[in-house]
C-alpha cells in the first residue's frame, strides 16, 4: 500500500462525485507528485485512503468542479452514425417516425433499393416495403417513398462522414446537423 504525503489540484473526475483526480506525492515514490485517480470504491486501499483524505479536507482545500471531456465534432459524427433519424414525410404522415441508421440498417436500405432498381421489386418480391421504426412498428413505403427515404439517410450519413473525416463542419454550417430527414 502506498502512503500519501501530500496532494494538490484535486478535482472531481465524474459527475457523481465518486472519483477524484489529483497530483499526489507518495512516500514510496519519492518527492515528485504523480497524477492519481482516487475512488471511494477503489480496489486498492490507498485509493480509498486518498479519496477519504481529500474529501475530509475539502473545506480547506476545495475540490475542483467536474469538467466533462470535450467531444470533438468527429466523435459526435461517429456516434450519430450509430444512432437514429427522425423522418418527416410531408405527403404521408403515417411514415413519420424514428428509424435506425447504424451500419446494418444502412446496408439493409441499400440492398432493398438495389433489389428494386434491378428487379422492379423489393427483396420479398413486393412493390411496397414495410420498414420498422425504432419501436418495432412497421411503416409501409411505396418504392418512390423508400428511395427518397434511403437517399435522405444517405445524404445525412454522408454529411456525418465528412464531419468525422475533417473534424469540422462544412463551410456555411454553424451547428451540428440535427438527426432529421424530410421526404415528400
Amino acid at each position: 500500500m502506498l502512503t500519501m504525503v501530500s496532494y494538490s489540484k484535486p478535482a472531481w473526475a465524474n459527475a457523481a462525485q465518486t472519483v477524484i483526480d489529483a497530483q499526489v506525492v507518495f512516500k514510496e515514490l519519492g518527492t515528485a507528485a504523480v497524477p492519481f485517480t482516487a475512488s471511494k470504491d477503489d480496489v486498492e486501499a490507498h485509493g480509498v485512503t486518498v479519496f477519504d483524505a481529500i474529501v475530509a479536507a475539502a473545506a480547506t482545500v476545495p475540490i475542483g468542479a467536474y469538467t466533462p471531456p470535450q467531444v470533438s465534432l468527429g466523435q459526435q459524427a461517429s456516434a450519430a452514425m450509430f444512432g437514429t433519424v427522425q423522418l418527416t414525410s410531408d405527403a404521408t404522415p403515417a411514415l413519420n417516425a424514428t428509424y435506425e441508421i447504424d451500419a446494418e440498417s444502412q446496408g439493409d436500405l441499400q440492398a432493398e433499393v438495389l433489389a428494386y432498381e434491378t428487379n422492379g421489386q423489393f427483396l420479398d418480391g413486393q412493390t411496397t416495403i414495410q420498414w420498422p421504426d425504432t419501436a418495432g412498428a412497421l411503416h409501409t413505403f411505396t418504392a418512390a417513398q423508400f428511395k427518397a427515404f434511403a437517399t435522405a439517410i444517405g445524404a445525412y450519413v454522408g454529411l456525418l462522414k465528412s464531419i468525422r473525416r475533417t473534424n469540422a463542419l462544412p463551410t456555411g454550417m454553424t451547428s451540428f446537423p440535427a438527426a432529421t430527414v424530410t421526404i415528400a
